[in-house]
C-alpha cells in the first residue's frame, strides 16, 4: 500500500516539474536591452540571451547566413542568422527596404573580440 502511495507522489511531482519547465520555457522573455546599454555594461550580457530591437543598416547572405547590422539611433550591433528560412529572409529584407523596426531574440557573444548577436528569433514589434 505504502508502495503505490509512493509511486503515485512521485508520478505527481515528475509530472508537476516536467509542467513547471514547459510554463517557463514558454512564458520565458529575456530582458530588452538597448544597443547603447550593450556598449556601457558589455560584460554583464555577454553570453546572455537578450530581446533588442532596431532598424536594419545592412543585410547581407554568404552560404545560408545572413550578416545583419541592426542599429538604434547612432549605435549599430552586428549580428548574425545561421540557416534562415524563407520567411525569416523576406521579414528581414522587408524591414531593410521599409526602414521598420525589428526585434531580435539571441546571444549575446563576442566573434574575434567583437560584439555580436546570435539571432535565435525575428519578432515584428
Amino acid at each position: 500500500m505504502k508502495e503505490k502511495q509512493f509511486k503515485v507522489i512521485l508520478i505527481s511531482l515528475i509530472i508537476a516539474c516536467f509542467l513547471v519547465l514547459i510554463g517557463a520555457t514558454y512564458f520565458f522573455q529575456p530582458p530588452f536591452v538597448s544597443i547603447s546599454e550593450l556598449n556601457k555594461n558589455q560584460e554583464k550580457y555577454l553570453g546572455k540571451t537578450i530581446t533588442i530591437s532596431g532598424t536594419i543598416k545592412e543585410i547581407e547572405t554568404k552560404q545560408k547566413i545572413v550578416f545583419i547590422t541592426l542599429c538604434q539611433n547612432t549605435y549599430c550591433l552586428p549580428s548574425v542568422l545561421f540557416t534562415p528560412n524563407n520567411a525569416q529572409i523576406e521579414t528581414l529584407q522587408k524591414h531593410h527596404i521599409t526602414k521598420q523596426k525589428i526585434k531580435f531574440i539571441g546571444q549575446y557573444t563576442l566573434y574575434e573580440e567583437t560584439p555580436e548577436l546570435i539571432i535565435y528569433k525575428i519578432e515584428e514589434p
